[in-house]
């Protein structure tokens, strides 16, 4: 993050950017957390089950790896931070 002059901080971010807080925020990632250990949770253990997923060429992928799940998600705040957990 930069300073102006005025020290006031400048921050930038891409148009069509919006920032958003409070309690709505926090029931949307939630939400979005629930939903990706769903899909997640039917990949893991003895009796794991293969994800059929698209990729970005049109191409098919099959795979129960958790990571590579995640990395073919649509991306929100809480899909990005999850991996890293």
């Amino acid at each position: 993050m930069m300073r102006g002059a005025s020290q006031q901080p400048i921050i930038v971010l891409s148009q069509g950017t919006k920032r958003e807080s409070g309690h709505q925020v926090q029931i949307g990632n939630i939400t979005a957390c629930k939903t990706i250990a769903d899909v997640i949770r039917t990949s893991l253990g003895p009796r794991a089950m293969l994800k059929m997923l698209m990729d970005p060429m049109g191409g098919i992928v099959m795979t129960n790896d958790g990571n590579a799940i995640l990395r073919f998600l649509e991306k929100s705040p809480s899909s990005i931070l999850l991996p890293k957990v």
